[in-house]
């Protein structure tokens, strides 16, 4: 199912779109579990759940995270908080912020990086100019050779009532995975 893990390469930007929370954690929790057991380096920019719930799901998968914390290999940053709220309304700081992140991971010596961003934030909060912003900003300033794969909620995007917007998402990635539902298969485009 995860065979698109070796796909992904240095510098891709992927955009994942899921239908329901458990495939975007099958799929996500075992790239997670994958990368950090070579030995990579994990951020993971939540918004729609708790750090308590990712922990406990974490764990079901086997993915023992206080320990990767401990060791600097996987962090999580809340941007459903004060986060985003702080720097939303400044694209270039909050591209800084995933830029800061890679550089924390490789002065740790971590080769293999990837960056995680739930985008639901943005789509709970009617921040779409800002997202179409940040995405096509994103797509152009990240020059470090780090994974970046956007998540975001199908149903939550549908409900923008703007189909320029999922066209427009798709534009800024280099890569697309459907993830969902459970009969699916993960596909990559």
């Amino acid at each position: 199912m995860l065979g698109f893990v070796n796909q992904l390469k240095p510098h891709d930007h992927a955009i994942m779109f899921y239908t329901y929370p458990e495939d975007k954690q099958l799929v996500l929790f075992s790239y997670i579990k994958t990368i950090l057991e070579e030995g990579g380096g994990v951020v993971y920019f939540f918004s729609q759940i708790s750090p308590t719930h990712i922990a406990i799901t974490l764990k079901q998968f086997g993915i023992a995270a206080d320990k990767y914390m401990q060791k600097g290999a996987f962090r999580l940053v809340d941007q459903g908080g004060q986060y985003f709220f702080n720097v939303g309304n400044n694209l270039q700081q909050s591209i800084d912020s995933i830029k800061n992140a890679y550089n924390e991971l490789t002065a740790k010596g971590f080769k293999k990086i990837i960056i995680i961003e739930d985008m639901a934030f943005f789509l709970a909060y009617g921040m779409v100019d800002y997202l179409i912003k940040y995405e096509r900003l994103l797509q152009k300033a990240l020059e470090i050779p780090a994974i970046t794969v956007c998540v975001y909620d199908f149903e939550l995007l549908c409900k923008q009532g703007n189909g320029d917007l999922y066209l427009n998402l798709i534009k800024s990635h280099s890569i697309i995975i459907l993830a969902g539902p459970k009969e699916w298969e993960v596909k990559v485009y």
